[in-house]
């Protein structure tokens, strides 16, 4: 599932620039690691959120630059994809950041493209299966 409760959000702030920031990783339920136990993703780094609102935004631009797969062309609503990019840019960001194993592996900006490649292609399956079971399933009146 693509929604995870444990995949960390987005904050839009209102200063004129509409950056966006994501929120430090929260500590404070039981379930996560201590920062002692090797989990780098529940530092406070202010650089790192940084890092993060800078990546939905170069993933943005790679979808932008990037014609739809016909499976998002296939249904009504996506009719206008362009308008999507920032959601799905913010959900491939939040993908990778929850898979990458280390801090290094998350920012390696040499492979930043394959795995948005791979992350999309996950993505259109998804929708995909999604598409025909719409299709498979009798309408009731």
């Amino acid at each position: 599932m693509i929604n995870r409760p444990g995949l960390p959000s987005f904050q839009r702030f209102n200063d004129g620039n509409n950056a966006v920031v994501p929120p430090a990783v929260s500590t404070a339920c039981s379930a996560v690691p201590a920062i002692g136990s090797g989990d780098w993703r529940v530092t406070n780094d202010e650089e790192l959120r940084r890092l993060r609102s800078n990546y939905v935004v170069v993933i943005e631009r790679m979808l932008r630059n990037h014609q739809p797969h016909d499976v998002l062309n296939h249904v009504p609503e996506n009719t206008d994809w362009r308008s999507k990019t920032f959601k799905l840019a913010l959900k491939i960001e939040r993908l990778m950041f929850k898979a990458a194993k280390s801090r290094a592996d998350y920012l390696d900006e040499h492979t930043l493209h394959h795995r948005v490649k791979i992350l999309c292609r996950y993505l259109v399956r998804i929708r995909m299966r999604k598409n025909a079971m719409v299709e498979v399933t009798p309408k009731r009146c």
